[in-house]
């Protein structure tokens, strides 16, 4: 092939393009489309994965939110039971201590009732059917002080 033939050849080529002699502008119109679907598969990428991480992060974060209600629901179980176990044992020191009181003061009485028998028995002036503070002590002492029970 010679030159002129490969010259008529490339004309007859531009002469039937779809813009004839102006595929410059048919070639400015597709860089133009390359580029806007270019810039919008770029923005769409971003976007969608800013979208999944979001939604990633809202599915954790409800997992999570569920997770702390549990915990939240034991701690406050195990509070509510640490704190009527010491209510209990505040309760059970209180009354301890009350009847710990009236064991020293039937005690007391249990003292006085023995010196005045024994008083009486010396004087021989022993009065039948007072009543004996020992039943009371002894009903204390097994109730409520079962530690104690050789002492009383």
């Amino acid at each position: 092939m010679d030159k002129v033939t490969i010259q008529e050849i490339a004309t007859e080529i531009a002469a039937r393009l779809p813009y004839g002699d102006r595929y410059w502008l048919f070639l400015l119109v597709n860089v133009i489309i390359v580029a806007l679907v270019g810039v919008l598969a770029v923005l769409g990428t971003s976007y969608f994965r800013t979208r999944g991480q979001n939604l990633a992060t809202k599915h954790d974060f409800d997992e999570l939110q569920k997770q702390l209600k549990a915990n939240t629901k034991l701690v406050e179980t195990i509070k509510a039971e640490v704190g009527q176990k010491d209510w209990a044992q505040r309760e059970w020191t209180n009354l301890r201590r009350t009847k710990l009181e009236v064991l020293l003061e039937t005690m007391h009485d249990c003292e006085t009732y023995l010196d005045q028998l024994s008083s009486r028995a010396i004087k021989d002036d022993y009065e039948a059917g007072k009543r004996d503070p020992a039943g009371p002590l002894v009903a204390i002492g097994a109730l409520y002080f079962p530690e104690l029970e050789n002492e009383i």
